[in-house]
């Protein structure tokens, strides 16, 4: 009688518990409560979905910003992304273009496309994308919104604009605008023996041109094992190397300055 009892008692204590894993998978899986982390991860940078596990901010600027009018002040957000996302900046809603016409195109990497048949990748990456806004008028307040998009995954984190009270200290200057960087790779995890695109996008008046370098060696349209693409971006092609760590620099120059920025590549074995 007692072990009967026993086997009785193990037995709904068994269905309650698979009952209860069942509510709380439904729930999981439920549309409600998919729809709310896919409101909720758009824009914030403090609620993160497990959507959004791929595609997150991992620097924003503030929400706020007080300009004085004559400043001349810098945007900047920083991704992680798998695979490479698209960044944009938007005003008021309307896409912000940047950089020379070639570069306003979200065309299929030159990487994707050689690399489109062959073995798995990655594709892991980190990426800035910065907005130079100069000698601020109270045409230029507004929202701004930093957008990153792949083609299952969107975030965007908007900054409001505002013109303050008293000018700025310094008289603004515009006359001609040095080389600048505005959107680079920050690190990159690959595979090893698969190619790699380092992007690097500056503008400039007049146009900037862009040069990369490894191990302060420049590296040219001849160099074996790189190809150099025309919207300033560097691809590594298809690598087999010892080595598992790569460190490489993008210069941007014209007649009225230079700029800069440093891009890591961290190779991973194919090996399972």
């Amino acid at each position: 009688m007692k072990t009967t009892s026993i086997v009785v008692l193990i037995l709904y204590y068994w269905l309650g518990c698979c009952y209860s894993y069942r509510d709380i998978y439904k729930k999981q899986r439920s549309p409600f409560r998919r729809n709310w982390y896919q409101q909720n991860r758009v824009g914030s940078k403090r609620v993160r979905s497990p959507l959004a596990g791929k595609l997150h901010f991992s620097s924003t600027p503030e929400e706020q910003k007080i300009v004085s009018i004559g400043e001349s002040f810098t945007l900047s957000c920083d991704i992680i992304s798998k695979p490479h996302a698209n960044m944009y900046w938007n005003k008021n809603g309307v896409r912000i273009p940047q950089g020379a016409s070639s570069n306003l195109v979200d065309e299929q990497r030159y990487e994707d496309k050689v690399s489109a048949h062959r073995r798995p990748r990655v594709r892991q990456s980190s990426q800035m994308l910065q907005l130079f806004i100069d000698c601020f008028t109270p045409e230029k307040a507004g929202t701004y919104e930093c957008v990153a998009e792949t083609d299952s995954h969107r975030i965007s984190h908007s900054t409001v604009v505002e013109t303050g009270r008293f000018p700025a200290k310094e008289q603004c200057n515009s006359n001609g605008m040095g080389a600048r960087i505005y959107s680079y790779t920050t690190y990159r995890i690959e595979k090893s023996g698969t190619a790699v695109q380092l992007s690097c996008r500056a503008q400039g008046t007049p146009t900037p041109t862009i040069s990369w370098y490894k191990d302060k060696k420049k590296i040219l349209p001849s160099t074996s094992g790189y190809k150099l693409l025309a919207n300033g971006d560097l691809v590594l092609e298809s690598w087999h190397l010892n080595e598992h760590f790569f460190l490489f620099t993008c210069k941007a120059e014209n007649d009225f300055g230079n700029d800069s920025i440093s891009s890591s590549v961290y190779l991973v074995s194919n090996k399972k």
